[in-house]
């Protein structure tokens, strides 16, 4: 495929959520929880090299509350290199990756409106591709060292989402329901999908489902306008 009928569909495919983070509400609700509930499994034991290990997952923590992607990718990786079983650490970086891959996207989506910014928005489409697909592999890592961590899944459903699979979205939510069948976030993201993608029945179901579990969002989707025709 050619870049520029890649670039085409890639803006064409997407399905966008209205706000700059919009779709990262639910995950990083999540995220936080994660980071200070101790929902993430960390290395057991005080020795100097897992409280090293714990700091830069810390220090990545902290630049990732404050948008800065690439300063958090960097520590968590270095994390990685120093503990390359560590769940926490590979989670982690999937997060960055998926909010920095969500920026690339959107000036990407803004530059497009622009032709003679064609070959701009085509690369800030590859950097976005990039890092989804890290997401994707570090989430399979997250899941090789534990199959039942539910979150890997609806990361990797976040991306199948910027990437228009919504076959594969609407699985990877479902899978993530397995493991964890009162995630808010999920139910409300594949009731989006099935809203974008005219199956209203499920989407009814899912989305109702989600405020039952107590899922808010100020914010509210546009699928209409991103259907491809």
């Amino acid at each position: 495929m050619s870049n520029r009928c890649h670039f085409v569909n890639f803006i064409k495919k997407s399905f966008v959520f209205s706000g700059r983070f919009a779709f990262l509400c639910g995950l990083m609700g999540v995220f936080s929880l994660l980071i200070f509930d101790g929902g993430c499994k960390k290395p057991e034991g005080n020795s100097p090299k897992q409280a090293n290990i714990q700091e830069l997952i810390a220090q990545g923590d902290a630049h990732l509350n404050q948008q800065q992607w690439q300063e958090a990718i960097d520590k968590y990786t270095q994390a990685i290199d120093a503990a390359p079983d560590s769940l926490q650490a590979y989670y982690h970086r999937a997060v960055a990756c998926l909010a920095e891959g969500e920026e690339h996207y959107n000036l990407a989506k803004a530059m497009a409106e622009n032709k003679a910014h064609h070959d701009l928005a085509q690369q800030e489409v590859d950097k976005a591709d990039q890092r989804f697909t890290q997401v994707v592999e570090d989430c399979k890592k997250v899941t090789e060292l534990d199959a039942n961590f539910a979150e890997s899944f609806y990361l990797q459903g976040c991306v199948a989402i910027y990437q228009g699979g919504w076959d594969h979205a609407i699985e990877l939510f479902t899978q993530c329901l397995d493991k964890s069948p009162d995630y808010a976030e999920a139910y409300q993201r594949r009731g989006e999908v099935y809203q974008h993608v005219g199956d209203t029945v499920n989407s009814t179901l899912d989305l109702k489902k989600a405020a039952e579990l107590g899922y808010t969002d100020s914010t509210q989707t546009e699928p209409e306008q991103e259907k491809t025709e």
